[in-house]
């Protein structure tokens, strides 16, 4: 399924790439994939699959305290170097789409 949907490739890149964030929604189907291959949303999972800054593993207690933050203080969590099957499948996506235009492919899911 397309993420950008509605909208093409090219009015994307035209309207929003760089400019603004876009919002849509998707289907039933794809939310399912997703949720599936971001490990149904299990943070120790996802945490697991991720990477800090310096390439290394988070520990038990890391991903503790990625847990605590989040429901505790309802901080967001950030774990930008994921490796988890559905960042690996949204970075091939983009780069499938994107890369050929230019938009590089170093990005952070």
């Amino acid at each position: 399924a397309d993420l950008l949907a509605p909208l093409s490739l090219d009015e994307f890149t035209r309207d929003y790439w760089g400019k603004k964030p876009y919002a849509t929604s998707i289907d039933m189907d794809t939310l399912q994939r997703l949720s599936e291959r971001f490990y149904s949303g299990e943070l120790d999972d996802v945490a697991q699959s991720c990477r800090k800054d310096d390439n290394s593993r988070h520990t038990a207690d890391d991903i503790g305290d990625l847990q605590a933050q989040l429901e505790g203080g309802r901080r967001t969590v950030c774990l930008p170097f994921c490796f988890a099957p559905g960042a690996i499948d949204l970075k091939r996506s983009f780069i499938d789409s994107m890369g050929s235009l230019g938009h590089g492919n170093d990005i952070e899911v």
